[in-house]
């Protein structure tokens, strides 16, 4: 229980009063117990009587000064039930924020450490395809300059010679063991010519049975059909 200053103050007050109640109290008991001391006491008797009281009153007002003194230290140390609140509200708020910026902070770091992790792991397959890409494109020079290399050229005919005007054609079908040369030379016709009326591109390629034409000029003679044909 508190007890202010003012409070101790009459508190003194009264038991100063008490005290002197108590001491002409007790005057009166020793009359009643010794009546012939007690009928005529003496001024130094009363005096030093006063006197005792006084001195007890001074320590008695001493010590509640000290109490009232040690009252208000304990006072200004207690706190009132909202100030607890505040202080405890402060203490937990602090105790959040402080966990808060750790987690923040634990955060950033697992954040940081994933994103380098993630980015090690795709530097990795982006290398890895590209050697893959590289090999690959190998393979496939190596198979383009080895199809070249196998598949032969064809080489376009010469241009022909276009015939005469007057040229004439005359039918022939291509016998077994004809060739171009003896065609040619029973004809008494330029191969060339023979190729340009046939539109052949490869004289090799006759086959008995084939029809072909003969360019002759016109009033030219036939040939004399060969013996036994």
């Amino acid at each position: 229980m508190n007890i202010s200053r003012k409070d101790f103050r009459s508190r003194s007050r009264f038991l100063a009063v008490a005290l002197t109640l108590l001491a002409a109290g007790a005057l009166g008991l020793r009359a009643q117990t010794d009546p012939q001391n007690a009928a005529a006491p003496s001024p130094a008797a009363l005096n030093q009587d006063v006197q005792s009281l006084q001195r007890l009153v001074s320590q008695l007002q001493s010590q509640l000064d000290q109490l009232t003194q040690a009252n208000e230290r304990l006072q200004k140390q207690i706190l009132s039930p909202q100030d607890i609140k505040n202080l405890v509200d402060a203490s937990v708020q602090n105790a959040l924020a402080k966990n808060r910026a750790d987690t923040g902070k634990d955060i950033d770091q697992a954040s940081e450490k994933l994103h380098t992790q993630i980015l090690a792991e795709v530097s990795a397959q982006i290398k890895e395809l590209a050697s893959q890409t590289d090999a690959q494109l190998k393979k496939l020079a190596v198979a383009i300059g080895d199809r070249q290399a196998v598949t032969p050229v064809s080489t376009p005919p010469p241009p022909r010679t276009p015939l005469p005007p007057d040229t004439k054609i005359i039918p022939y079908t291509v016998k077994s063991g004809d060739t171009l040369e003896k065609i040619s030379g029973q004809f008494k016709v330029k191969k060339e010519d023979i190729l340009a009326a046939n539109q052949i591109a490869d004289p090799n390629k006759l086959r008995a049975g084939q029809l072909i034409g003969i360019p002759q000029k016109d009033g030219a003679a036939l040939p004399a059909p060969a013996p036994g044909k």
